[in-house]
């Protein structure tokens, strides 16, 4: 016989809530791009620069979104098997 599955949920739970406030502290960041010398294309490249960078943490806070939600499906789903399978051996115990 293999061995019981050892979760646990509520670990699962906080994993998921640290992640989200991790991706919430992501998407609060911000890059100012104010540089200004006329006659030079800086401006538009800090521009570029500024929207390419937004755009990675904005990609990486949907991973570990992400992530955060997984953690909170896979919480659930051990809840459950648990309960289904704690259950069922009652029923077993009983004769039924």
């Amino acid at each position: 016989m293999s061995e019981p599955l050892q979760v646990d949920v509520d670990a699962l739970r906080g994993l998921a809530k640290s992640l989200r406030d991790i991706s919430a502290d992501i998407g609060e960041i911000s890059v100012p791009a104010t540089t200004e010398m006329p006659g030079f294309r800086i401006e538009a490249v800090a521009r570029d620069a500024q929207a390419a960078v937004l755009d990675a943490y904005h990609g990486l806070g949907e991973s570990i979104h992400s992530m955060a939600e997984a953690a909170d499906v896979d919480a659930t789903g051990y809840e459950a098997a648990e309960h289904a399978f704690r259950e069922q051996l009652t029923r077993y115990e009983a004769g039924r």
